[in-house]
């Protein structure tokens, strides 16, 4: 798959920040993280292999990408490969609960997003108390999404990370 192939080597970079940037939240061993936009998947392997115990969940729109997500966990080996899933899904429906995820984690997904303030409505009633979203996407798409956080009652913070992709970090109140 091409689209595999260019975006592991381009995003790889990033999808290390994410891992390091995540060790900072402290994360419970238990945690659920649901990475909107996963494509191929790489990034909940990564997530899996960097935190024991803590379980992720890529979701992605397209079924191929999900497909494709499920043969590179498969192949990786993960220690526990029941900590890695993936489910076709729309950030804008996701199928989770109210309050029932730690963190969501978005990398160059948000300016796919058809309505970036639904998404950001659901990320924010998914999100458990105290929860965080971190998005990483160009500076035009984060600022677009400030103002609907606000209004979904999460606090926003952004802050660049070079070649024109910041990061938006949400809270959600404890």
């Amino acid at each position: 798959m091409l689209y595999d192939a260019v975006a592991s080597r381009i995003a790889g970079r990033l999808y290390r920040r994410v891992v390091a940037d995540l060790g900072v939240i402290g994360l419970s061993h238990d945690a659920l993280i649901v990475d909107v936009g996963t494509g191929p998947g790489r990034l909940p392997i990564l997530i899996a292999d960097a935190f024991r115990g803590i379980r992720v969940e890529g979701i992605d729109l397209s079924e191929e990408m999900i497909t494709r997500a499920r043969q590179l966990a498969d192949a990786a080996q993960t220690a526990d490969a029941s900590r890695v899933s993936f489910t076709v899904a729309d950030v804008a429906d996701p199928p989770h609960l109210r309050g029932s995820v730690d963190v969501v984690v978005s990398t160059a997904s948000m300016h796919h997003w058809p309505d970036a303030a639904a998404g950001i409505s659901e990320i924010a009633r998914i999100l458990r108390p105290g929860g965080q979203a971190v998005i990483y996407d160009p500076w035009a798409s984060l600022n677009s999404a400030v103002a609907p956080a606000k209004e979904a009652g999460l606090t926003a913070r952004t802050q660049g990370i070079g070649f024109g992709i910041a990061r938006l970090t949400l809270f959600s109140p404890a």
